[in-house]
C-alpha cells in the first residue's frame, strides 16, 4: 500500500503548519536582522564626549568642521597614531593608550565614532562613521606628521583600514580584526545570504588591501570566539603586503588582549 495514502489528513494538515511556521519564523528574523542590525553591530554607551575622566592635562576633545571627533593628545612629536576603537563603550573607554603611545615617542589620537559619545549628528552607521574616517584622515594628512601609525581593534580595524585606503600610514596595526563584516555575519547567521541583507558594510580586506604597501601587524588571540583567530589567518595569508607579520596570542580572548605581556610587546615592536 502506498505510504502517503496512509498518512491521515490530520497528520498532513499539521504538517503543512509546522512547515507554515517555520516559514514565518526565517521570514520574521531575517526581517529583524535586515531592519534592526544596526543594534547587533553598534553598542554604544551613554559616555559624553568632552568629559571623560581619564582626560590628560595635554589631551584636547578635538571637534572637526564637519563634526568628526576624537581625544587628541598631543606631545610635540611630528610622528602620531590613530586609534580607532571597536564598536563598545567610548573613545573615553580607550584614552589610556595615550600613555603607552607617548612612552613611545608618539602624539595620539582616539578617534570617537559618529553616534557615539553622546553625538547630537544622531545613531551610529557605516556611512557616517566612515565619512568621519574620512574627515580625520585628511586632518592628519594636512598637519604633516612625518610618520603615521593607525590601529584598529574589531570594528576599529576596518575603520583603520578605509582610513588606510585613503592616505596609507607607515604602519598599519589591526588588532582582532574581521576579514568583512559580512563574512562573520554570514558565520553567524549561516541560514541567511548574509551578503544580501547587511547594509552596513565594513571590508577590512578591501581597504587593507590598498595600502599593500604599508607594513602590517596583525594581533589576535588564539582563545576569541567574538571574531575567531581564522579572520586573522586569512588576511595575514592574502593580503598583498609584502611587510606583514601575524601575531596569535595563546589562550587570550577578544577582550582581555591588554592583560598579555605579549600583546604589549608585540605592540611596542610595530611601533618601533
Amino acid at each position: 500500500m502506498n505510504a502517503a495514502r496512509t498518512v491521515s489528513p490530520r497528520v498532513r494538515t499539521l504538517g503543512w503548519a509546522l512547515v507554515r511556521m517555520s516559514a514565518l519564523v526565517y521570514i520574521g528574523f531575517g526581517a529583524v536582522l535586515f531592519f534592526a542590525q544596526k543594534s547587533f553591530i553598534y553598542y554604544p554607551t551613554p559616555a559624553v564626549f568632552g568629559e571623560c575622566e581619564a582626560q590628560r592635562d595635554n589631551t584636547e576633545a578635538l571637534t572637526l568642521p564637519d563634526g568628526a571627533r576624537g581625544y587628541l593628545t598631543d606631545i610635540g612629536s611630528d610622528s602620531i597614531v590613530v586609534l580607532y576603537h571597536g564598536n563598545a563603550g567610548s573613545a573615553c573607554d580607550r584614552i589610556f593608550y595615550a600613555n603607552v603611545f607617548e612612552l613611545a615617542g608618539y602624539s595620539s589620537l582616539i578617534v570617537e565614532y559618529a553616534g557615539y559619545g553622546s553625538d547630537p549628528r544622531g545613531a551610529p552607521s557605516a556611512r557616517a562613521i566612515l565619512d568621519d574616517a574620512q574627515e580625520i584622515a585628511v586632518y592628519i594628512q594636512r598637519r604633516d606628521y612625518t610618520r603615521v601609525v593607525l590601529m584598529g581593534k574589531s570594528l576599529g580595524a576596518a575603520v583603520a583600514s578605509y582610513h588606510a585606503s585613503l592616505f596609507a600610514p607607515e604602519h598599519l596595526i589591526l588588532v582582532t580584526p574581521f576579514v568583512s563584516l559580512a563574512a562573520r555575519a554570514q558565520e553567524l547567521y549561516p541560514l541567511y545570504p548574509a551578503a544580501l541583507l547587511l547594509r552596513e558594510r565594513f571590508d577590512t580586506h578591501t581597504w587593507a588591501s590598498v595600502a599593500s604597501g604599508t607594513p602590517l601587524t596583525i594581533i589576535h588571540g588564539s582563545a576569541d570566539t567574538l571574531i575567531p583567530p581564522h579572520h586573522a589567518h586569512e588576511l595575514y595569508n592574502t593580503l598583498p603586503h609584502e611587510d606583514k607579520t601575524l601575531t596569535i596570542i595563546e589562550h587570550a580572548r577578544h577582550n582581555n588582549l591588554i592583560g598579555f605581556d605579549a600583546y604589549w610587546e608585540t605592540l611596542q615592536r610595530a611601533l618601533e
